[in-house]
């Protein structure tokens, strides 16, 4: 059973707290992502569960196992690290050998694994090369075989994507993605790339300054983020925020600021009504921003940047002075300079406390 669970885990560096309270338990052949910018602890959070950084508090399980005190040799996982970690002396079927060598197991099982993991990973054509006859791809999949010959309880991979350029990574995401449903162990993935983090995961796992910050399933991190880092880190082009005003006006409440006035919907009442004359922050992803006709809507932008997309455009606007980005169809073409309305798709938006940053509704 590949089941990990994390309890109060912290890592300091002298006064410097990397990872705080990090609590985190993972199913077996759950594939799990933590994602966060950098310098968040979200590495050093899969270094210790590796051994390869010995934690400050806390407890570390894996398989039910307390691993506290064992060396990352005894823990039954396999490492993928973003830099290949391959040995430039030998061939491909030695670097993905070699472990199992350490372990003296019978040339037989070795040559029999190997071969496996070659086929898994169509690499087999390359087990005779040495890791500098391959391309980028090709030596990460060198490094998956190596990791899959092993048959840990947990994969570990810390950002394996981030040396391959963007349409290698498409691909290998997907590679990884199906690996993992045919050999199903459990897998604890880092990146900063919240779009590999929506793309792979069971769960992801987001960080901040050392802090998880939320914990769910890709769609309901996007629909449903607990606070406005959250919201503002997932999702591509991330999220616009805009300061206003809430005000009761007959047909309800209203957020205002001097260049919209947008109506909440009527399932807001209860909590919005808390914050009446009062600040707040609206949210709302570029995709429920629309096109809106000046006669009725209310919402005023300035034009900045026209970025066409082929299947669709994207236009950098300013707000009331504060900067968003909407995302409509390719017809849609203003021009830079333009005074537009627009209307947001309310039912979709958020709102978020403009001091602490948790969400309202």
């Amino acid at each position: 059973m590949g089941r990990v669970v994390c309890e109060h885990v912290e890592k300091r560096f002298g006064d410097v707290v990397a990872v705080n309270d990090f609590n985190l338990e993972i199913k077996d052949n759950e594939f799990v992502v933590i994602v966060g910018p950098s310098g968040c602890g979200k590495s050093t959070s899969l270094r210790m569960i590796a051994g390869l950084e010995q934690h400050t508090s806390g407890n570390i399980y894996i398989a039910d196992q307390l691993v506290n005190e064992l060396p990352p040799r005894d823990r039954n996982v396999a490492m993928v690290f973003q830099n290949y970690a391959l040995y430039p002396h030998m061939n491909v079927y030695d670097n993905m050998a070699f472990a199992l060598k350490l372990r003296n197991v019978s040339r037989d099982e070795i040559d029999r694994k190997v071969k496996e993991a070659a086929e898994i990973l169509s690499i087999t054509q390359y087990l005779h090369r040495k890791p500098k006859e391959l391309s980028g791809g090709q030596r990460q999949r060198v490094a998956l075989g190596r990791a899959i010959v092993r048959e840990p309880e947990v994969f570990l991979m810390d950002e394996p994507l981030s040396n391959l350029d963007a349409k290698l990574r498409v691909q290998m995401r997907t590679e990884i993605a199906k690996l993992h449903n045919r050999i199903g162990v459990t897998t604890i993935y880092v990146t900063h790339d919240q779009v590999e983090a929506m793309t792979m995961a069971d769960r992801i796992v987001v960080m901040k300054d050392g802090l998880i910050q939320q914990i769910a399933d890709p769609q309901t991190l996007y629909d449903s983020p607990a606070n406005r880092f959250v919201a503002g880190f997932i999702g591509t082009p991330p999220m616009n925020f805009m300061n206003c005003q809430v005000q009761k006006h007959p047909d309800g409440f209203h957020m205002v600021n001097d260049s919209m006035d947008v109506v909440a919907p009527q399932e807001w009442a209860d909590k919005v009504a808390a914050f009446e004359g009062q600040q707040m922050v609206l949210g709302v992803r570029p995709e429920n921003i629309l096109p809106g006709d000046a006669a009725t809507d209310k919402v005023r932008a300035i034009v900045e940047v026209v970025e066409p997309l082929g299947s669709e455009t994207l236009i950098n606007i300013s707000v009331n002075g504060q900067p968003a980005i909407i995302k409509v169809a390719p017809e849609y073409r203003p021009q830079v300079g333009d005074a537009i309305a627009l209307r947001f798709d309310m039912v979709k938006a958020h709102a978020f406390h403009p001091e602490t940053g948790l969400t309202i509704v």
